[in-house]
């Protein structure tokens, strides 16, 4: 085998090599549904160091190995789950929803001092990510220092100007009273976090569960319904504690209602 045959050889290993070395450490794969931003590590003639204003598409793209970094962040609606014990299959539940992070169900104080635990869900996306990696850094930190910090006293400040039997009964309008305090925590939120880059698109709540006291404070009102308004029991009771709402069973209600009338006759 003569020399130049060992050279030619060598030369396409070489070609392989590197062109392996630029696929792999010089290039980043961006799947479909996420956005991109480049980090430039060190400063260099033709820029200064940190975050590239701009956003990039999925693809491939390339990159200068070990100065250059591109972050990878979900561009599809995200979803915040806020989900207690009322939630039996809570992970479960989580697994069927897309792009879903789950956290304990948040306590709210509300107006006349009782405490409600929400399960709510709080539908949000990332409209610049630039904004997003320089307000609150890389990684999922947009999430530890974003949403969790700010979700809790967003919803606690909106929801919290509630009664307990607001959360379930209904307006003049016939909507759930509960809908107007969900549209103001969307703007509230959105304006907290709208500086970092995120969009809070809705604020729903699923499931909501009462201490005892304020059970036995329902159970009076409506059995107090029932004796001043006996041809309209249906309707009371349907705007007052529809059955999705409401973490009692219904056989317990008819006996402690039973036992309530016999008090108070």
């Amino acid at each position: 085998m003569g020399f130049s045959k060992i050279l030619k050889r060598t030369l396409l290993g070489a070609a392989f090599i590197g062109i392996g070395y630029t696929y792999t450490c010089g290039s980043t794969y961006i799947p479909p549904g996420t956005q991109g931003v480049r980090e430039l590590k060190q400063q260099m003639p033709w820029r200064e160091a940190g975050y590239s204003p701009g956003t990039i598409g999925p693809g491939r793209h390339f990159k200068i190995p070990f100065v250059e970094k591109i972050h990878k962040l979900p561009a599809e609606q995200q979803v915040l789950e806020f989900v207690g014990a009322s939630e039996a299959n809570a992970r479960d539940y989580a697994r069927n929803v897309d792009h879903a992070d789950v956290v304990p169900a948040q306590q709210i104080e509300t107006s006349d001092g009782f405490n409600v635990h929400a399960d709510l869900s709080i539908f949000y996306r990332i409209t610049d990510p630039y904004k997003l990696l320089t307000e609150y850094g890389p990684g999922n930190l947009y999430f530890l220092n974003g949403l969790l910090t700010e979700a809790p006293a967003s919803l606690k400040a909106t929801f919290g100007k509630l009664q307990p039997e607001e959360f379930f009964t209904l307006d003049e309008d016939e909507r759930p009273i509960r809908v107007k305090s969900q549209d103001e925590a969307v703007g509230d939120l959105t304006s907290r976090l709208y500086d970092g880059g995120i969009e809070v698109q809705e604020v729903r709540i699923r499931y909501v569960t009462f201490e005892e006291k304020i059970q036995g404070r329902f159970e009076l009102t409506k059995v107090a319904d029932q004796e001043t308004s006996p041809n309209n029991q249906g309707r009371c009771v349907s705007r007052r504690m529809p059955n999705s709402n409401v973490s009692s069973r219904r056989g317990n209600k008819r006996s402690q209602y039973s036992r309530r009338k016999e008090r108070l006759t």
